[in-house]
C-alpha cells in the first residue's frame, strides 16, 4: 500500500483556533458557584485564591501579572451579571484583588467579613545561621463564626537561592506556632523569634518577586494555590524602608578593635567585599557562606594585593563576631562562623595569589594592569579592551 503523500511545504497546517477567554472565565464561575455553599470568608478567600492559582501555575513569566490580569478579565467578563454566583465572585475578587467591592442582596453572612482581618502577631522561625527561615504572619476576623478563625500566612524563605521554597496559610494558627515553637525548644539549631511587620513583608515579598519569574516553581502546591490570598494578607502589612547596618558602627565596635593599625584604605576596601558579597542582608552568615566568599566569590572577582589577602580574613572574621553579636546569634554559632574563617584561610590566600580562580573579567583587569594601562585614561582602556579582545579571538 502507498504511502499517503507529504504535504507540500507551500500549503500551511490547520492553525489551531485561538483560545476563547469565555471558555476560560466560564470554567472560574463554574468553580465559584461553591462560593454559596462555604461557611466563612476565609474558606470563600480560599477558593477564589485556588481558582487565581490556575493562570499563575501555567505562566512563564511575570506570573504575579498573570493573577492580576486574571482577576481583572474575570472580573470585566461579570460586570454585566446579576446573578448570585456572579455577585458573590465579584465580592470576594474585589476585597482580594482589585479593592473594590460589588453589592447584593440578601448576601450570606460571611460577605460583609472578606478580607477584614487584623494581624495577630509576625515571627520567625527557621535555623541559627538563617539560611531557610519560615516568616510567620496571623491574622484573625473579628467575628471567627462568619470570618473564619485565626490563620497563619508561612512563607518558607531559602536565602541561599533567593526565593520562596513554599507558601501556605494555616488555620487554626495555635497550632503551628506550638509546634514551632516547641522544635526551637527542643532544638537548639533552631530560633523563632518575633520579627518587624514592615520587614517580614519586605522580606517575603522580595523573594516572592524572585519566585515569580523562576523557569520552574519550587514543587509546592499550596506555592500557587495560596499565593493570591497570601498576596492580600502582605498588603495589609506596613512598608517600610529597606535598611542595613552601618559600617560605621562596625569600625566602632569592640570586635573592630581587633583590626587597630591597619591600614584604612585596605579595611574600606574589605569591608566594600563583605558588603558586596552580602549586599542583601550583611548580617546573615554561616560556615557555608563564609567558605563561598573566601574560596570561590572573592578569588573569582577581586585582585587583591598582599596586604588586602593579609587582611581580608581579619576583617571578615571581626565582621561575623559583631553581626553574630547585633543579630542574636549564639556564642557557639559565633565560634563556628570564626572557625570557618580560619580553616579556609590558606587556601583563599593561595587562590587569591594564584589567579587560579579568576573570571574573564578579572582576568582581563589584572592583564590591563600588568599592560600599565592607566585606568583614568579612557581612550587607552578602550583601545586596550580592542586589542585584547582581538587577542583572545
Amino acid at each position: 500500500m502507498p504511502s499517503p503523500p507529504e504535504p507540500s511545504p507551500d500549503v500551511p497546517e490547520q492553525r489551531r483556533p485561538a483560545e476563547d477567554p469565555t471558555a476560560r472565565y466560564e470554567l472560574f464561575v463554574d468553580v465559584a458557584r461553591n462560593l454559596d455553599q462555604v461557611p466563612t470568608a476565609y474558606d470563600a478567600e480560599l477558593l477564589v485564591s485556588t481558582m487565581l492559582g490556575a493562570p499563575y501555575a501555567i505562566a512563564d513569566t511575570d506570573r504575579a501579572v498573570a493573577i492580576s490580569s486574571t482577576a481583572d478579565g474575570l472580573r470585566r467578563h461579570l460586570a454585566r451579571r446579576r446573578n448570585r454566583t456572579a455577585l458573590l465572585l465579584r465580592t470576594v475578587l474585589g476585597v482580594m484583588v482589585q479593592d473594590r467591592q460589588a453589592t447584593m442582596t440578601d448576601p450570606p453572612s460571611w460577605v460583609p467579613h472578606v478580607g477584614q482581618v487584623k494581624l495577630t502577631g509576625t515571627y520567625t522561625f527557621g535555623d541559627q545561621f538563617r539560611d531557610q527561615v519560615t516568616y510567620l504572619a496571623t491574622f484573625a476576623y473579628a467575628d471567627e463564626e462568619n470570618g473564619g478563625p485565626e490563620h497563619a500566612l508561612a512563607a518558607l524563605v531559602d536565602h541561599r537561592t533567593g526565593h520562596v521554597s513554599d507558601l501556605f496559610m494555616c488555620a487554626p494558627a495555635g497550632a503551628l506556632l506550638s509546634q514551632l515553637e516547641a522544635a526551637a525548644s527542643t532544638d537548639e539549631a533552631m530560633r523563632m523569634a518575633a520579627v518587624d511587620p514592615g520587614e517580614l513583608r519586605a522580606e517575603v515579598e522580595r523573594h516572592l518577586a524572585v519566585t515569580d519569574e523562576l523557569p520552574e516553581l519550587p514543587d509546592a502546591k499550596s506555592l500557587t494555590s495560596d499565593r493570591a490570598l497570601a498576596a492580600h494578607r502582605l498588603r495589609l502589612l506596613p512598608t517600610v524602608a529597606p535598611s542595613g547596618p552601618d559600617p560605621v558602627d562596625f569600625r566602632e565596635s569592640p570586635e573592630a578593635a581587633r583590626l587597630a593599625g591597619a591600614d584604612d584604605e585596605a579595611l574600606t576596601f574589605c569591608l566594600k567585599l563583605i558588603q558586596g558579597y552580602a549586599q542583601r542582608d550583611p548580617l546573615r552568615w554561616s560556615p557555608a557562606l563564609v567558605e563561598d566568599f573566601l574560596l570561590e566569590w572573592v578569588p573569582a572577582r577581586a585582585l587583591l594585593d598582599r596586604a588586602d589577602r593579609k587582611l581580608l580574613p581579619a576583617v571578615l572574621s571581626a565582621w561575623v563576631r559583631w553581626s553574630g553579636r547585633v543579630s542574636g546569634l549564639t556564642p557557639k554559632a559565633v565560634a563556628q562562623l570564626v572557625t570557618a574563617v580560619v580553616a579556609h584561610r590558606d587556601e583563599f590566600a593561595r587562590r587569591a595569589e594564584s589567579g587560579s580562580h579568576r573570571s574573564e573579567a578579572a582576568q582581563a583587569m589584572a592583564q590591563l594592569l600588568a599592560d600599565g594601562i592607566d585606568l583614568n585614561d579612557e581612550a587607552a582602556v578602550a583601545a586596550w579592551i580592542e586589542e585584547y579582545n582581538a587577542r583572545e579571538t
